[in-house]
């Protein structure tokens, strides 16, 4: 799969307030309290952030240990300091006296610092080692300082011996530690690491305490030794060889190329933890700023270069945005643990925003902000992480502290910065990206729509989030999302268009599984395309969030979905969680009752505990003791039985290579036919189903749905649109759409009867709109194996099947004019008849490159070689004037050709596409802080004959990725006005080693060396890189 650049981060501001009536109530406007710290004030977000943190408190009190006079643990004491010594205290809304959380948090920083391990060797109990301890320090040192009037001088000197000794410890071992229990974890060395586990935590975690001494003890003869360490720490956190090795940008007196040797990010700017994407862990660019610039400010000492500046930050924090949802968080669509964790995913925007001055970021932290209060405000009321431990929810409140003093110290760094507005956001963060085979993701942004094609080994969907909604459809984890199941596929192929290479941005994805397909398309309006010939039950599923969020958009407790026949409103699902389920359906005979897994909540599959078969008003279990088969087992100690052994402890579990099949079945023989009428259903924590049918027969061989999960309600008709936010229209599919609260089957039934499937989807829009889009005509003719939709003009085109296609494919049009797509196509009366050539297992998308009209249209055989290219033949008996205009440019063009003659047309506005340029609109190093003189190297590879790059100095290199390896024929470069400067071209595999360019070398980046920089030198136009 080719890679693409997310764009850069530019600055440009434009004025737009928060709105603020949400959050009535949460937060008060006095100046700061006196004391020691630096002089600052309060904006609208330091207010919000001040409420929330009041809000926060009573659920810290639970951590209130009465015995140890101390709170269970640090994280939590940033928060209360801020509460103490900044902004209008309200004890009826943190639900605690003034006196008594001051009380209580000094308490606590003496409790914790005289049992910390560098103050206590011998009788210490936590401390002196990396991860996590050393987070917690950097914490209690911290909150130690903003109340430093209110400690004793035992507890000052033990805070300064913590803060002493874990920097001492850092710069003694530098990148060589030895001992394993002073560590917790690895950086790999200096190295680093970005397959399956960055190491951006790892070595951020190494500066907290780093910037603590240096902030606070500047004086220390180690001072200088702690600072070094800082700087390498902070900049090899995103360190990208590739980059960085070409990047001569002067930090701390020295180049980010003699700083930086780890490589934690992928070359495309992303990166994965636990094996998958996982934005939280990318956002430590930003966090561990804000975690350390704060240190600073309480101390009222300078900030270092190194915690305002990191190489390729404005690079990953673009992908951050082109995977941004409305809820200004990155998407999490693959791990299962990470989403909406709204209070650890404030810090990192608001230290981009505060201390970098970025716009973007700016936008995105007031996303959160107006997402964190009725979060905050839900059940359990006050809680800023919903939905995993306390250690994230007390570092949640200490982060929310320390977003509070970036915003009140905001005159010690970018000032106030105003956000860009939502449109020019996403205008921004719009854009396609390939991230590469390993990533294994692609992104589509559009203004009203996120797409996520995901093409990991062993866990593939096509995500889609309208309105980019996190808490709309639900991406988190296995849950699939338009194919039935995230399994394994056998085979994968994906594409990606850009405008500036393509003509357009778009997707076009084909997998198949055995010896049935799939594909999908996304498109620049943010509508989609899905079509399959039957991969699995319930094809085009989805799920849904449906909660009650008074204030968060959309979810006001029930989902209403509309259909041809009207609407139906429905609240969340009962059933589908786990834990022990009863499901009630009407008396049936049976003798055999079977489970039948469709789709499992994790990658641990189906087991049971406990299975449990009643008849009407009867308490026996018919099923206890009785014989059990099932699809697969796990081992013998999982084996089927063990669900009717009346043994609390045991259980049936699938085997490990079914589980990622979500095909498992578990059965039970009663003995004899009896009248049932519920079961009961005891699931293992994490391996139990949303999506599951009961079954009964009464001969083992013909089996009926007695009952399912989710209980879903069919929509008449062809159309359904969910809550005003999507719609979708099927085609092509024998069973209907069905809806449940929490799930959408657009194709509910078995896979056989989704065999001609085609969905098209779309952003927010009303129901009129979707019944509308419903009634568009759509293209046909062909195989079986082509499939193709018309969303608006835009064709998406699929092969599924392994052999190549060729064929005529008849697309409707209307009207004089006609739409011309890249190829061939012969005007009818009624459209179109286009001919598709596609590879085995492919799909396309293909914009309209002109419009068509003629006073004798039909017959004229248009074939579009590019942009700016097309040839009219005229196979009729007389002349046709003909008149094409470019939907790209608007320039039209009229010729006359005659009978029985072609014409070639050329256009001459805007730039030719698609290319065949290797490095069009390519990713480019170096990145970002980009060196005195030099200008942005994307201007080599953006197509754009006024933009040029410029070294800005001799000895300066402009590496393109490619994207992949290729073989190479040409590479030539094209100058601007002026001397051309002497230069080198060379190619590399790896973007650390490069040898001279020749044609027919294999290589994944192509670089051009400046050897020389005379005064009045040519600049770079283009590098084009030909196969």
């Amino acid at each position: 799969m080719p890679t693409t650049r997310p764009h850069r981060a530019r600055s440009m501001i434009v004025c737009l307030l928060l709105a603020l009536a949400l959050m009535a109530g949460w937060f008060g406007a006095r100046a700061p309290a006196a004391g020691a710290e630096p002089p600052g004030s309060e904006d609208d977000l330091a207010r919000v952030y001040y409420g929330l943190l009041l809000r926060n408190t009573p659920f810290l009190q639970t951590l209130w240990n009465e015995q140890a006079g101390a709170y269970s643990g640090v994280e939590g004491l940033v928060g209360n300091a801020v509460l103490l010594e900044f902004g209008d205290y309200d004890a009826a809304a943190a639900g605690l006296d003034e006196a008594t959380l001051r009380d209580r948090t000094v308490s606590s920083i003496s409790y914790w610092t005289a049992r910390n391990r560098f103050v206590d060797p011998a009788g210490g109990s936590w401390g002196a080692r990396i991860y996590w301890d050393a987070t917690a320090e950097a914490y209690l040192v911290d909150a130690a300082r903003l109340l430093w009037d209110d400690l004793d001088q035992r507890t000052r000197d033990g805070i300064d011996v913590i803060t002493r000794g874990e920097a001492n410890y850092l710069a003694d071992v530098g990148a060589n530690p030895t001992d394993p229990a002073r560590e917790g974890g690895s950086t790999n060395g200096l190295v680093g690491g970005y397959v399956s586990d960055t190491k951006l935590e790892e070595m951020g975690a190494r500066t907290m305490n780093l910037s603590a001494a240096d902030a606070y003890l500047p004086d220390d003869p180690n001072a200088p030794r702690w600072r070094e360490w800082l700087t390498r720490w902070t900049l090899n956190m995103p360190g990208l060889p590739v980059a960085d090795r070409v990047n001569p940008t002067m930090i701390d007196n020295r180049p980010i190329a003699d700083w930086n040797t780890a490589q934690n990010v992928f070359d495309s700017y992303t990166s994965e933890n636990h094996g998958s994407w996982n934005g939280m862990y990318q956002q430590s660019i930003g966090s561990y700023p804000g975690r350390n610039v704060p240190h600073y400010l309480i101390a009222g000492r300078p900030i270092p270069q190194s915690q305002l500046i990191m190489p390729n930050a404005d690079e990953l924090w673009a992908t951050l945005h082109r995977l941004g949802t409305r809820q200004g968080v990155p998407a999490e669509f693959m791990i299962g643990d990470r989403a909406h964790l709204y209070g650890r995913s404030l810090l990192p925007v608001t230290a981009r925003a505060m201390i970098n001055g970025d716009p973007l970021a700016a936008r995105a932290e007031r996303m959160i902000a107006n997402a964190l209060v009725p979060y905050a405000a839900a059940e359990p009321a006050g809680r800023l992480i919903k939905t995993t431990g306390l250690q994230y929810e007390t570092e949640a409140r200490a982060e929310v502290g320390y977003a509070y003093l970036l915003h009140f110290w905001r005159d010690r760094l970018a000032g106030d910065v105003e956000p860009v507005s939502l449109a020019e956001y996403d205008r921004r963060a719009a854009g396609v990206t390939d991230f590469g085979t390993r990533p294994g993701y692609l992104a589509h942004r559009t203004g009203s729509a996120l797409a996520l094609p995901t093409l990991r080994p062993g866990f593939v969907k096509f995500g889609y989030l309208p309105g980019h909604d996190d808490y709309l459809i639900n991406l988190i984890g296995p849950s699939p999302s338009l194919l039935p199941s995230v399994a394994a596929v056998d085979q994968a192929n994906a594409r990606t268009y850009t405008k500036i290479r393509d003509g357009i941005d778009a997707t076009a994805t084909v997998v198949r599984r055995g010896d049935r397909y799939a594909g999908f398309t996304t498109l620049p309006d943010g509508s989609i395309a899905y079509a399959s010939t039957g991969t699995g039950d319930d094809e085009g599923y989805l799920r849904l969030f449906n909660q009650r969020m008074p204030g968060m958009p959309g979810l006001d407790g029930d989902r209403t979905f509309t259909g041809r026949d009207g609407s139906v409103t429905l609240p969340p699902s009962t059933v589908g969680r786990g834990g022990t389920e009863t499901l009630d359906f009407p008396a049936t005979e049976a003798r055999y009752l079977r489970m039948v897994g469709v789709a499992a909540q994790s990658q641990w599959g189906y087991s049971i505990y406990e299975f449990g078969a009643y008849g009407p008003g009867g308490p026996d279990n018919l099923a206890r003791g009785r014989t059990a088969t099932a699809s697969t087992s796990y081992n013998a100690d999982r084996s089927p039985d063990k669900a009717v052994d009346g043994d609390p402890k045991t259980r049936w579990g699938n085997s490990e290579q079914e589980r990622p099949t979500m095909k498992g079945w578990w059965a039970v023989d009663l003995g004899t036919a009896t009248t049932v009428d519920r079961v009961t259903i005891h699931w293992q924590e994490d391996a139990w189903p949303f999506n599951y049918r009961i079954e009964a027969s009464t001969d083992g061989s013909t089996w009926t749905t007695v009952t399912e999960v989710p209980k879903f309600t069919e929509v008449a008709g062809d159309w359904v649109n969910l809550d005003g936010r999507a719609g979708f229209v099927v085609s092509g599919s024998d069973s209907p759409i069905a809806v449940a609260g929490n799930d959408l089957a657009l194709s509910h039934g078995p896979a056989a009867k989704a065999a001609k499937l085609i969905i098209r989807g779309y952003g927010p829009q009303s129901p009129a709109e979707t019944a509308r889009r419903a009634g568009e005509p759509q293209p046909s003719g062909g195989p079986d194996a082509l499939r193709a939709a018309l969303n608006g003009d835009r064709l998406s085109l699929f092969n599924l099947s392994g052999e190549p296609v060729r064929a005529t494919l008849r697309v409707p049009q209307s009207g004089r004019t006609r739409l011309a797509y890249r190829g061939s196509q012969t005007i009818t009366g009624a459209g179109i008849d286009y001919t598709v050539a596609l590879d085995p297992a492919s799909a396309a998308v293909e914009p309209v490159r002109f419009r068509v009209r003629s006073d004798r249209a039909e017959g004229l055989v248009i074939t579009v070689a590019d942009s700016r290219r097309v040839e009219v033949r005229n196979p009729g008996g007389r002349t046709a004037r003909v008149e094409l205009t470019s939907t790209a440019t608007g320039e039209s063009r009229t010729v006359d050709v005659p009978a029985g003659k072609s014409r070639v047309i050329d256009f001459t506005e805007g730039p030719r596409t698609p290319v065949t340029d290797l490095a069009r609109g390519k990713i480019t190093y170096p990145g970002s802080p980009l060196p005195a003189g030099m200008s942005d190297p994307d201007r080599a590879v953006d197509g754009d004959p006024r933009t040029a790059w410029t070294p800005g100095a001799a000895g300066r290199r402009v590496v393109i990725n490619l994207g992949g390896d290729h073989e190479l024929g040409e590479v030539t470069p094209r100058w601007t006005r002026g001397k051309v400067p002497a230069y080198d071209r060379a190619v590399s595999a790896d973007g650390v080693t490069w040898r001279p360019f020749a044609p027919g070398e294999t290589a994944r980046y192509v670089s051009l060396l400046i050897k020389e920089w005379p005064p009045g030198a040519a600049s770079l136009a283009e590098l084009a890189v030909r196969p």
